[in-house]
């Protein structure tokens, strides 16, 4: 059975239509890594932990650079949020309140 990642996220996306339906898992993805990357980083403040998780993808070779700009433009939509909130996985229920 194939895992869904950020499910919750995927539907508050879904149902907003911020992406056509192809491309939501891959939204879902970078948000789930870039929350993945705040949690092993809780050290960085808000205004370096989003350029520092693009600096990490850039440095990556198996990274391209369509995928470091997918991930950018994926990952804004989380970052005006305050840390805790994605990080206690409270996330789409926020987003939800931010964008209503």
């Amino acid at each position: 059975m194939e895992t869904i990642i950020l499910p919750d996220f995927q539907k508050f996306l879904l149902s907003r239509g911020f992406a056509p339906p192809k491309n939501i898992p891959f939204y879902a993805n970078w948000v789930s890594k870039f929350i993945a990357f705040s949690n092993r980083h809780e050290e960085l403040n808000d205004d370096l932990l989003f350029e520092k998780f693009l600096d990490k993808l850039k440095s990556n070779k198996n990274t391209a650079d369509w995928q470091i700009k997918q991930a950018e433009g994926n990952v804004v939509l989380i970052v005006p949020l305050p840390i805790p909130l994605w990080r206690d996985g409270a996330l789409a229920g926020q987003i939800g309140r931010r964008f209503l």
